[in-house]
Formats: structure tokens, sequence, C-alpha cells
């Protein structure tokens, strides 16, 4: 056969992934929680469309039952465009590069602004809550999951990056490991960073007479509105789209909305959390690009810190150079690598919430997720680390290329 043949081949064989899979399968339901949660003027659809990606190995293994990934997308998105990437995933777990998981995509999103923020909000509804009580019970009861914290990960780009640590770290029994891509993770850093933009796109539409900041002024005016909706609603203000919004006209930052925004940066999460000892069972990935249009990058350090602040927490932490979306492909790719090292590791008994006597240890020796630690695992920090090690594409391409000279 010709180098060209065997492309074609190989080609055709990855294509095939998909479909012996019948891959991506779609859903829904109707959500109670959302149902019963939004405010009436928002028209918040309950029910709930998402997308799973089913493990390579799914049909050919019927006895098998495998981690789940719940990959949360970002704003001003459905899940589309992240199922699109179902052939890099695919081809990364048929290589061995990535682990065999399963991959659930909720539907995070709200009319009138970007996102949800996948939190719980009086005025979008309990998105939170969605997740992670009724999309993790639908899916465990519909496939072959592993039911374990430390095999069910929750993942997230942009706002789902910011969803996926909030989600981890206030319900450590239902996640044992959290995937954020590109998120913001300190209102108090980015409110200061970016208030000059949100006047300038003021200014650039016409807008310095409202009354109000207008949501078409562009696309940090909206961002921060999708914040407010999820951090500060106040349903007596239908001029300002029902929410307290941080900054006065004049492009002064309102205290005390700004107080109401702290508690849920994750910097402040994981500093006021009651679940520590449950922290350093967990395990955290996150990541920023140095040139990151939202100034995500500036809220990296302060969450660096905030994890090594509470000690024993294993956690890594990747800048890397670029942007906010223009690298999605390979910080999925990385973020996978990373994974598959995790959930073959020797790691403690997962207990959460801890009792005072600690976990109890295993009685098998292993969870479905590799060997069990008797001792405690120290923690694994790469703060340091500055740019992504492998990107998708030269990834796939390099196991290709030893396809090809085997041949």
């Amino acid at each position: 056969m010709t180098v060209a043949e065997i492309c074609i081949c190989t080609a055709i064989g990855l294509f095939s992934l998909l479909s012996a899979n019948g891959n991506p399968v779609y859903g829904g339901f109707r959500s109670a929680i959302l149902a019963n949660s939004s405010f009436p003027l928002q028209n918040v659809d309950s029910y709930r469309t998402f997308a799973v990606i089913l493990p390579f190995s799914y049909s050919s293994s019927p006895a098998r039952r495998y981690p789940v990934v719940y990959f949360l997308h970002g704003s001003y998105n459905d899940f589309s465009p992240y199922v699109a990437q179902a052939n890099l995933i695919l081809q990364g777990q048929f290589f061995g590069v990535f682990p065999e998981v399963l991959f659930v995509f909720p539907n995070g999103t709200v009319p009138v602004f970007p996102s949800a923020m996948w939190s719980n909000s009086a005025l979008n509804g309990n998105m939170s809550d969605y997740v992670v009580k009724e999309m993790v019970s639908y899916i465990d009861a519909n496939y072959r999951t592993l039911t374990d914290a430390p095999n069910r990960i929750v993942a997230g780009n942009s706002a789902g990056g910011y969803g996926a640590m909030s989600m981890a770290l206030r319900h450590p029994e239902v996640f044992g490991v959290a995937i954020g891509l590109s998120g913001p993770w300190d209102w108090r850093v980015l409110i200061a960073n970016i208030t000059q933009r949100v006047m300038a796109a003021r200014s650039a539409a016409g807008n310095g007479n409202s009354p109000v900041f207008n949501i078409s002024d562009g696309i940090y005016t909206a961002y921060v509105y999708q914040a407010a909706a999820a951090f500060s609603p106040d349903l007596s203000k239908p001029n300002w789209l029902f929410v307290d919004y941080p900054l006065e006209l004049n492009g002064t930052v309102v205290q005390a909305v700004q107080d109401r925004w702290q508690p849920y940066a994750i910097t402040q999460m994981i500093a006021d959390s009651p679940y520590k000892d449950c922290m350093r069972l967990q395990r955290f990935y996150f990541d920023d690009g140095n040139q990151d249009e939202y100034y995500f990058q500036l809220t990296w350090q302060p969450l660096n810190q905030s994890f090594a602040a509470v000690g024993g927490v294993s956690y890594t932490g990747v800048m890397f150079d670029g942007g906010h979306a223009e690298k999605i492909a390979d910080q999925v790719s990385n973020s996978m690598v990373w994974l598959k090292g995790v959930l073959a590791s020797s790691r403690p008994a997962y207990c959460c919430p801890v009792p005072p006597g600690g976990c109890p240890m295993p009685t098998t020796g292993t969870t479905g997720h590799g060997p069990m630690a008797t001792s405690d695992d120290p923690p694994r920090s790469s703060a340091a680390r500055s740019t992504v090690s492998i990107g998708s594409g030269w990834l796939i391409a390099g196991m290709l290329a030893l396809l090809f000279f085997h041949y």
C-alpha cells in the first residue's frame, strides 16, 4: 500500500469510530428544577437537550462501565461546537492517549444573556442544580457509568470552565475531578480590569447618555450582564434586565454589588470552603491564555495561590501562549492527557464529607479508577508551567506517522 492509501484507509477507520456507536447521541428531558426556579418573565426553557459521545469500545464491551466527563459549554454557544470535536476525542481514545470516558454535553443556554454561568440564580433558574442533581442522575440511570465521585469529572470552557470549578468545589460528593479551561477565577480582579472596556464600548455605540448600560453595547458589557444575572439578580429592575450592575454609569465600581459577586469567585470559594478535606482528595486542572481578550489570565495566578494556601491540594495550572478561544482543541487534548494520568494513578480513599477518623480504606484495593493508595498522595502543582505541551493536530498526526512508518 502507498502512504496515500494508508492515509485514506486510516481516515475511514477513524471515522467509523463515530458511526459504530451512533455517535454523537442526542437526547433531552424536562427539568423540574429549572421549571420551578427560573423567573417567569425570563422564559427559560425547562426542556433541556444534551449530547453524549460514547467511548469507542462502548458497543463491543457491554459489561464495562466508564468514567464520565460532563463538559459545560461557554457563552454565546450551546454544546454544538464542542460535540464537533467528537472525532478528536475518539481518535485520542483509539490511540490510547486519552482515557476511555463517556462525554456528556448539557445545554446551559438561556434567553437574553450570553450564558447562565452554570450557576443557581433567581433569574435564570438553578442551572447548577439541574446538572448536579438531574443530569447526573439521568446519565447514571441510562448509560453504563462508574458512579463514584473519583470517576465523575466536570469540565468546561470559559463560562463553562467557571461552572466546572464551581460545581466541583460545592459538590465534592458528586465530582472528584474538575477541569476548567480559559475560565474567570476572581471577580474583583476582572471588574477592576474590564471596566475601561465596558465604558469604551458604551461610548463607541453612541449610548453615552443612556440611563442604563445596554447589553447591545458590545461583548464586554454583555459579559458583565451575564455575571450580574448569575450573582446579583434584582427582579425589581426591568430596565436593567433585572440585575444589579456592578458599575455606575460613570464607570465607578459599585462596591455593594462587587461584594455580592466575590463569594462566587473560585478563589473565594476555595478560601471559604467547608470541604477543604474533600478538596485534598479531588484533582483540579485549569488553564488560561496569556493573551486572553477578557483579562482572564490576570485571575490565573490568584487561583494558583488560593489552592496553595489550602495546602495538600493536587492541582495543575497551565498558562499557554494564546488568546481566549482559538486553541480550544489543544486545551481539550492536553487536559485529556492529564486526565488519563489521574484516572490511572494511585489515589487515597475518597469519601466526602470526610469523617473525623478519615475515609475508610477500600476493601478491594480499587474502585475502577486505578489502585487506591494507602498513604497520602503528594500534591502536584505546576503553577510555573507557561506553555501547552502538545497540540491536538500534532498529537494525532504523530500517531498516524507511527502507523505509516510501521508499514
